[in-house]
């Protein structure tokens, strides 16, 4: 059975109905890579050109890039035909090269936002929004409002922005001050603890209310778009990659995301649990090791200092045998019976 557009817009159908695919940009990245294969295929007028179609994608991407290329394809032609897989053995027997694993992540540790140029980022969305009268352009002071509001929720929570855009208002327990995700990458809701940011949420929405209350469409989404629509992810990135990109805080590799990353690192190093960060992140806690941390060799060295200093506060395990460990006397006594040293 030869690939077509409607046998591709079939299987996102198939997998968004499953909950295989949750999100918008997953869905994006499996359409792309599927409409790619199909005009190369186009153009080869044969499946049996996988082999060829894997060196092109190695010459063009990175080791892992191209581990995820196959296992999409693979996945498609699973559930397309009852054929032979062209892309079964392949992707089985790829192999992510892990120098280039290794050189990637340290690329990626370089782009993260530090506190630095997170409050320089939350300063110019502020100032952005001030120097706009709200009198004269009524919406555009909102939607500069709003930005600045994303930015403080983001970078306090380490929310998605496609999970923030899906709030609703009325699903906000402002009595036990808390917000639900229900956007999340594996589909399963997750609450955010919202105490810290209660007075900008208010703020804003009497902002939102004052300014779009008259030609708000959705009045339970929490973020709105100049004609009073839900907000878009897309639309969201968009406007905050905007205001990061006029002061260089932006680049390819420094999406809204890295708003993420920064707060899932920053609860690290305040010592937050893992499996706390998980339940308000939405995330397992293997990826969030894997995938969030950006730690330096400074950052381990503090936390082994700050470790041991509450391990030393500590009474903790005694050598019976030396007495290493413990405040007791030890006397030079040993006790015959069984070979050990006596406590004064």
């Amino acid at each position: 059975m030869a690939i077509t557009n409607v046998n591709i817009k079939e299987f996102l159908n198939y997998k968004q109905l499953n909950n295989i695919i949750n999100s918008n940009n997953t869905m994006r990245s499996y359409e792309a890579v599927l409409m790619a294969w199909l005009e190369f295929i186009s153009k080869a007028k044969t499946d049996e050109a996988a082999p060829e179609y894997l060196t092109v994608l190695a010459d063009r991407y990175s080791s892992i890039q191209v581990k995820n290329t196959l296992y999409i394809l693979k996945s498609f032609y699973d559930w397309h035909s009852e054929d032979i897989n062209p892309f079964g053995a392949l992707a089985k027997n790829y192999r992510v090269d892990k120098k280039e694993s290794h050189i990637k992540k340290m690329e990626r540790d370089l782009r993260v936002l530090d506190l630095n140029e997170i409050v320089e980022l939350k300063a110019h969305a502020e100032e952005t929004y001030q120097a706009i009268s709200s009198n004269k352009y009524p919406v555009n002071y909102y939607l500069a409002y709003r930005n600045w509001f994303i930015i403080t929720m983001m970078s306090e929570y380490g929310m998605r922005i496609s999970g923030l855009c899906g709030v609703n208002v009325n699903k906000i327990d402002f009595q036990n001050r808390y917000m639900v995700i229900y956007d999340s990458k594996n589909g399963e809701p997750y609450p955010v603890p919202i105490k810290k940011s209660l007075s900008a949420l208010r703020q804003y929405l009497a902002v939102r209310q004052s300014i779009m209350g008259e030609i708000t469409k959705d009045r339970n989404a929490l973020l709105l778009s100049k004609t009073g629509k839900r907000l878009s992810d897309t639309g969201a990135r968009r406007a905050i990659n905007k205001l990061a990109d006029t002061i260089d805080l932006y680049d390819s590799g420094r999406s809204t995301h890295q708003l993420r990353h920064y707060r899932a690192t920053k609860y690290y190093k305040d010592n937050m649990p893992l499996d706390l960060m998980s339940a308000i992140m939405g995330v397992s806690v293997p990826v969030l090791k894997k995938t969030y941390l950006h730690l330096t060799d400074k950052d381990t060295v503090r936390q082994y200092e700050s470790w041991a200093e509450k391990e030393e506060a500590k009474v903790g395990f005694v050598c019976p045998r030396c007495g290493y460990g413990g405040g007791e006397t030890w006397s030079n006594e040993v006790d015959s019976n069984v070979g050990l040293r006596i406590v004064k």
